[in-house]
């Protein structure tokens, strides 16, 4: 195999090397480079390339060099005339205190005058934000370069254009503004609002303005110098300045709910598309970072929205594609919304007032050509679907609002340009309901609603609260730290399901004949693999190949080597880790003998442990990974790609047949009077003619021609192989979620065993012919026995009746009791140890919790009227298997609304008690006192007129 790899014809034939004085005073260095040597002394040199191509190939150069010097100008200019943000802000963006950036003077983007691309008014309720009118008569003054983007910016307005200019990403006017201020780099020294990086910075300020909610659309140069030049002289109509432009396209679209590259979030990033009908709801979500697509319909009260917003708040979207008609029909959405998830982006499909319909979904399935055929449909799509006449795919009864929403979230990945790169995977899943339960106590989760899980501290509300899975939290994998907290937001329901768990969780404490040290040795052995969950989606979306008119496929990078290089350091991550994936669960099921069902189904290696080493073994033999990184490209062994192989094998025949045809013949200029016909001149230096014959110019042509073959082919032979090694997506997941299963048991194991002195709970049978149990003897509260002082003393709790009622002193403990003991459930379902004596628990379906007294001020709420809300949601919703903490219900009103019996409160007694100084002790006793004549004299009063009216 050729050993050049495909660089170009040059790597083949040696060129004239131009001596280091042929730059004579006088040339710029384009006319040096292009100037013929004259200098060169020897008699027999290697031929270059046909003519033709050496002289595009030397007028690039000169275009590139040329380019090179605007660079290098440029950040000159940069360096010399440059001003921070705060000082523009300082100065309300004047220059110098007398020039305002042009964009904030401009009458079309002032709020009372500005329209959309149909002239609509903000005030209109069909307005599109995402358009805007530029008028004709501001383009005309535009240099075309301004023109260009102004006219992108007028069908892109509500996204942040990252313009391509040479070698830089620049960014004008208002766009301009927000990167500044966002990213922390400069503005340059212009009239208008400008600001730019070369393009290697783009996914770092992309990052930083897309976690500040922002959308930007890259913008490449699709079109060489060369290419410009030949398309406006090919071109049949006049040619204007604003032709004579390189051309330029949005490539792709990037938000917080569209990434495909690396995220160092270790949750979820949800993209959500909701539609709302009546009380149905269709919802779709994805991870574009994973890339399966989740797909569901549920029935809802259509107020509250109480199932919708437990669902989302289980998800914990990043981004939430909704329609118009939704919102405006359902009171409850913006309601919900606002409150609920106030900093989660909200997007709508461009220029649709609604979802796109049903059968136009399908069509657009068919018209994209994301699968080859009916029956390559994802199985989950194709339930919603049945065939009509002529086999055409129609949607089945009952599925509209589902394919409605699954078009939103395609219709959005389509205006980000990566629909192909998730679609064509074929992950679609059915979601299943986090409250979706079944007949017969066969529903298999504890359902914790955002109440609960926000009254309970079950995920931290900031980055400063404890809470209980940062209690549990030790994992060491990212896809570990997803499961762990899936188990901690839903714990198990079936007693044999915790059962099972409890006995992984003890056997990895080191029992029977298992180490003691196993815990550490197992972290230890994992700790180092990337996130694979991630990556597999990743490289799965880097091998699927652009379609055809993709703009993409005509983008001309300066620095093109770095993207690709990035794609193939991510590929080669995904690999190094599942090989120590691999060989560290066959490690793990030589070292120990697990007996607990769950360990010991996982360590048997049930998922073709012989097909994954032959993948793997394949891939370290195929690949040359150092020079695959350094070089940017893939360079396969032969076997890897047939493609490339042809190509090589067509190359090394073309060399071997013209070994003796690559040399210009130079012949002195004297004796060239009386040469074969068959020499052709091709050049000269100085008292030398070059030759070369019919026969080296044939086959310079096919070399030329197979080289350039060669080149598009390593192009995509990346794509290829991500594609290949895609394919093997079951056995990579099975890897997945085994190293994810056992990370999470460790955390487990290493919290009840390491962190605390407790016990396994005792699961009773789920009986309904017995009232549920729940008990335990010196009990903590989990999350302050973990982070407190320890000075406080443990609770006991026989709770065997339906109800239990718990009164006490202020200050007592009682709201920290009825806390701990919902959390001690749930640890127990969660299958690990409780920080408890002992404990006896009937497996809980709900927990509900009315606890704390605080209005909604987003929705119109007041205290009291949240806390009836929250009541009536219980009541609609408890089970016979549910446990409903209520903290002082009907608090949340005023001091003289729902007065108790009491005649005097002692809460002076509680206040010195709480160390408040004795000066503002007396005054609340004076104030106190007061108030309780004022009483007397109002209740004597109305004493008197009742027994004056005889009331």
């Amino acid at each position: 195999m050729s050993k050049s790899g495909g660089n170009s014809i040059l790597n083949y034939f040696k060129t004239i090397e131009s001596p280091k004085n042929s730059r004579k005073r006088g040339l710029s260095p384009p006319e040096a480079d292009l100037k013929e040597d004259e200098r060169c002394k020897k008699t027999k040199v290697d031929l270059s390339v046909d003519k033709k191509v050496e002289k595009v190939e030397k007028v690039e150069k000169v275009e590139k060099r040329r380019m090179n010097v605007r660079d290098k100008e440029r950040d000159k200019e940069r360096d010399n005339d440059k001003i921070s943000y705060e000082s523009l802000e300082k100065k309300c963006f004047f220059w110098s205190g007398s020039v305002e950036f042009v964009h904030l003077s401009l009458k079309f983007l002032r709020g009372s005058e500005i329209r959309d691309g149909k002239g609509r008014s903000p005030e209109d309720v069909e307005y599109d934000g995402t358009t805007l009118t530029v008028p004709e008569s501001f383009l005309a003054n535009q240099t075309p370069a301004q023109r260009q983007w102004w006219e992108l910016k007028s069908q892109h307005f509500d996204k942040l254009l990252f313009f391509k200019m040479g070698k830089f990403y620049e960014c004008f006017h208002m766009d301009a503004v927000d990167v500044v201020k966002h990213c922390g780099i400069q503005f340059m020294k212009k009239d208008y609002a400008h600001c730019g990086f070369p393009e290697v910075s783009f996914h770092r300020f992309a990052d930083i303005l897309i976690s500040n909610n922002f959308r930007i659309a890259r913008i490449e140069q699709t079109e060489t110098p060369l290419s410009m030049e030949a398309r406006c002289k090919s071109s049949t109509k006049k040619i204007t300045k604003f032709d004579k432009v390189i051309r330029r396209e949005i490539c792709q679209v990037y938000s917080i709910g569209t990434q495909i590259t690396e995220s160092s979030s270790r949750d979820y990033n949800y993209m959500v598309a909701l539609i709302i009908r009546d009380s149905r709801v269709g919802i779709c979500f994805v991870d574009t970072t994973v890339g399966v697509i989740h797909l569901g319909e549920f029935e809802d009260d259509g107020q509250e929205l109480a199932r919708t917003q437990l669902n989302l708040y289980h998800l914990n979207p990043v981004e939430i594609l909704l329609d118009n008609v939704s919102v405006n029909n359902s009171k409850g959405l913006l309601k919900m919304l606002n409150s609920r998830f106030p900093g989660v982006r909200r997007s709508f499909i461009k220029s649709l007032n609604e979802f796109p319909s049903s059968k136009t979904i399908l069509d657009t399935i068919i018209e994209k050509k994301y699968y080859n055929h009916f029956d390559s449909w994802p199985l989950v799509l194709k339930s919603y679907v049945t065939l009509g006449k002529d086999d055409t795919p129609i949607p089945s009864d009952g599925s509209d609002l589902i394919l409605r929403a699954f078009g939103a979230v395609l219709y959005y990945l389509s205006e980000a340009m990566i629909d192909h790169g998730i679609l064509v995977q074929g992950k679609v899943e059915k979601f299943t309901l986090i409250d979706e339960t079944c007949p017969d106590f066969s529903t298999k989760n504890l359902i914790l609603d955002d109440s609960s899980i926000f009254n309970l501290d079950i995920l931290s509300k900031t980055k400063k609260c404890k809470s209980l899975f940062g209690v549990l939290d030790s994992t060491v994998t990212p896809f570990g730290n997803r499961l762990l907290k899936k188990w901690v937001c839903r714990p198990l329901f079936l007693p044999s399901d915790i059962r099972e768990r409890q006995e992984a969780v003890m056997e990895l404490s080191g029992k029977a004949d298992i180490p003691e040290n196993c815990i550490d040795d197992l972290r230890t052995s994992i700790k180092s693999l990337p996130d694979l969950e991630r990556l597999m989606g990743i490289i799965a979306a880097n091998g699927i190949a652009y379609p055809s008119e993709h703009p993409e496929n005509r983008a001309v990078y300066f620095d093109g080597g770095l993207m690709s290089k990035k794609k193939i350091r991510l590929f080669i991550n995904c690999l190094q880790g599942f090989n120590s994936a691999h060989d560290t669960l066959k490690k793990i099921s030589k070292k120990y003998n697990f007996k607990s069902a769950i360990l010991h189904k996982m360590m048997h290696l049930d998922y073709q442990t012989q097909e994954i080493d032959t993948i793997l073994k394949y891939y370290d033999e195929s690949l040359d990974n150092e020079k695959a990184l350094k070089e940017g490209k893939i360079l396969p062994c032969k076997g890897v790609d047939t493609q490339y192989d042809q190509i090589v094998m067509e190359k090394l025949s073309i060399e071997n047949d013209s070994s003796n045809y690559i040399k210009q013949i130079e012949i002195p200029t004297s004796s060239c009077t009386e040469l074969p016909a068959a020499f052709e001149y091709t050049s000269r230096r100085k008292g030398f003619n070059r030759y070369v014959t019919k026969e080296s110019k044939e086959f310079l042509d096919r070399l030329a021609k197979v080289s350039e073959k060669e080149s598009e082919v390593l192009k995509s032979v990346s794509t290829r192989i991500f594609h290949k090694f895609s394919t093997h997506f079951d056995a990579w997941q099975k890897i997945v979620n085994t190293i994810s299963v056992l990370d999470a048991l460790l955390s487990l194991a290493r919290y009840s065993f390491f962190s605390i002195d407790g016990t396994f709970p005792t699961i009773l049978p789920t009986d309904k012919s017995k009232t549920p149990s729940l008990k335990y003897e010196k009990g903590y509260h989990p999350i302050i026995h973990q982070v407190g002082n320890g000075n406080y003393i443990p609770n006991d709790l026989d709770m065997d009746a339906p109800l239990f009622i718990l009164t006490g002193a202020n200050m007592g403990g009682k709201s920290t009791f009825m806390r701990q003991t919902a959390l001690l459930a749930i640890l127990a379902q969660i299958g690990c140890k409780v920080p408890a004596r002992s404990m006896t628990i009937t497996p809980i379906d709900r927990i509900f919790t009315r606890i704390g007294a605080s209005d909604n001020i987003l929705c119109g709420e007041s205290t009291f009227m949240v806390e009836l809300l929250e009541t009536s949601k219980i009541l609609r919703s408890m089970t016979f298997w549910s446990l409903i903490i209520v903290d002082e219900l009907g608090r949340g009103t005023t001091t003289y609304d729902a007065q108790g019996s009491c005649s005097k409160s002692h809460g002076f007694n509680t206040a010195r008690l709480a160390g408040l100084s004795d000066d503002i002790i007396s005054k609340g006793s004076k104030a106190s006192a007061k108030y309780e004549r004022k009483e007397k004299v109002v209740d004597s009063l109305l004493k008197f007129i009742g027994e004056v009216l005889n009331i």
